[in-house]
């Protein structure tokens, strides 16, 4: 969605939801830096549709001065599960054996295959839901680095909403479809790598990246 649009509906989620400050920041700064093998196997396999895929991944939370290396899995029924390791504050290497076991556990991927591959940044608005058990993300500041190259979404805001309410019927989504919103996938490490590398096969994408055009037009 647009920023816009974000200030707009935050206005009337307000009595729904409470917002959770990390370190007393309303905006979290999260940074997050990716690893893939040199000829991207894991973002081929999530362009592909592969049932299972892995990301691995440091990521960042500047105000909490905490970093921690993950692994996401999606495993065959198309649930993601994320192990984590913690590490010391600004640490990125993959190096020790710890690191490598930690990976190999939980991907099956030889850390020795690994290299950076794009690094993230954006601000994070957390709400909770008052009544019902819910989490809703909203991103903001995205932008994208890879060697030498950069790239900052304008205007634009990415929300996900993370809920075990099966009923499907929270507020939140019910002011997101009046709002004319809709669900996307949106994978910030294949956005930002189809994005930086110009001519890299991205077809899987393609919606996510049209919607993100459109609404940099109008920013």
């Amino acid at each position: 969605m647009s920023e816009q649009q974000l200030c707009e509906l935050l206005v009337r989620l307000t009595p729904h939801y409470s917002l959770l400050c990390a370190k007393g920041e309303r905006l979290a700064r999260y940074e997050t830096h990716y690893f893939d093998t040199a000829d991207r196997h894991c973002y081929r396999e999530h362009r592909r549709g592969r049932s299972r895929r892995y990301k691995v991944r440091a990521r960042s939370y500047l105000d909490r001065e905490l970093t921690v290396l993950e692994v996401k899995e999606r495993d065959a029924r198309g649930i993601t599960h994320k192990s984590r390791l913690e590490r010391n504050f600004g640490h990125l290497s993959l190096e020790g054996a710890e690191v490598a076991d930690f990976i190999a556990a939980h991907s099956g991927m030889r850390v020795s295959e690994l290299q950076p591959s794009l690094s993230n940044s954006f601000r994070r608005i957390t709400l909770l839901g008052r009544t019902r058990p819910q989490r809703i993300t909203l991103d903001v500041d995205i932008s994208f680095t890879t060697k030498g190259a950069a790239r900052r979404l304008r205007g634009v805001a990415v929300a996900e909403v993370k809920s075990s309410d099966t009923r499907n019927q929270t507020e939140v989504l019910r002011l997101f479809r009046g709002a004319g919103l809709r669900p996307q996938g949106f994978s910030k490490y294949c956005l930002g790598t189809a994005l930086l590398n110009e001519g890299l096969r991205a077809n899987r994408f393609l919606p996510a990246l049209r919607r993100l055009s459109r609404l940099e037009e109008v920013a």
